[in-house]
């Protein structure tokens, strides 16, 4: 096991915190996983589950049984922890930027994407590690101005070349849950079962630049526009938010959260399992005869 201490920026002088990093396996192994506790501070359990998870795998790594490169941070967030008012947490926003712990992390398409096309090759294993070498570098290229944007520049420079990234959440009242991507799903759905989630949420962008979104969504974006000009790119984000305004289910979502409050929604699909790929294509198809920004 190797112990790193991440020193965040200084919000005044005389001050410090630092993010507690931990890595166990081989530096160079195949198979990169990041999992981090606690982003929203007093989330306990979701700290309790790395720590075990901490001594699981530094009795496999000295029992020479672990053959991926884990990092895990158990307390994701010391800025927010230290958030107290009169003993009690107070860490889903930073009180500095009165900003949510868990948005605004940095898209980084644009940078990884410039000039892209020509670095890319027919081996999948290069593109991948020229992609994640951007990514490097373009959070390194970023000075960060306060604690919290320090905080974020620092997990994002963790996390960024991980296959697998597990972001522990927890709530007062909930029951196991997952979020992940369409696209991640058949990777995840093996997981979501062994733990028994009751609910698994599928978004490719839910809005707001979350933790585990400001990775997936630059792959996803690379994959779907890497081909496209700007103004192609803009018609297809036009044909998406139109098609989704078309379906039925945006329509009864609206219905069951703000206007009947049933929290009931009887999407079309009643399993994640039963949506097939040309349905989501669909989504991508122009509906309108003669698209409104052909002439960009």
């Amino acid at each position: 096991m190797r112990h790193h201490t991440h020193p965040l920026l200084s919000p005044v002088p005389g001050t410090q915190r630092a993010l507690e990093s931990f890595h166990f396996g081989p530096d160079d192994a195949a198979r990169r996983v990041y999992i981090q506790g606690s982003l929203h501070a007093d989330e306990l359990p979701g700290m309790l589950v790395a720590w075990k998870l901490k001594q699981r795998l530094k009795a496999l790594e000295e029992a020479g049984q672990l053959k991926a490169h884990v990092i895990v941070v158990p307390v994701a967030n010391p800025i927010g922890l230290d958030q107290q008012l009169m003993d009690i947490p107070l860490g889903r926003y930073d009180f500095e930027s009165v900003s949510n712990f868990n948005r605004g992390y940095r898209d980084l398409t644009d940078a990884i994407a410039e000039s892209l096309e020509t670095a890319l090759t027919q081996d999948p294993a290069h593109n991948r590690d020229e992609i994640r070498r951007r990514f490097i570098a373009a959070l390194d290229a970023i000075q960060a101005t306060s604690t919290y944007e320090s905080l974020h520049l620092t997990q994002q420079r963790l996390a960024c070349e991980a296959d697998f990234i597990l972001d522990l959440h927890c709530d007062f009242h909930a029951v196991e849950h997952l979020y992940t991507t369409p696209a991640a799903w058949p990777d995840f759905e093996p997981l979501a079962r062994y733990f028994g989630a009751k609910a698994s949420m599928l978004a490719t962008d839910s809005g707001g630049g979350s933790f585990d979104e400001c990775f997936t969504l630059v792959w996803e974006q690379l994959r779907r526009s890497r081909h496209l000009s700007l103004a192609e790119v803009f018609r297809m984000e036009w044909c998406l938010a139109v098609q989704c305004t078309l379906h039925a289910d945006f329509r009864e979502g609206v219905r069951a959260l703000l206007i009947d409050k049933d929290g009931k929604p009887r999407f079309r699909h009643r399993d994640v399992d039963q949506v097939d790929p040309e349905y989501i294509d669909g989504f991508f198809q122009n509906p309108a005869p003669q698209h409104p920004l052909a002439d960009l």
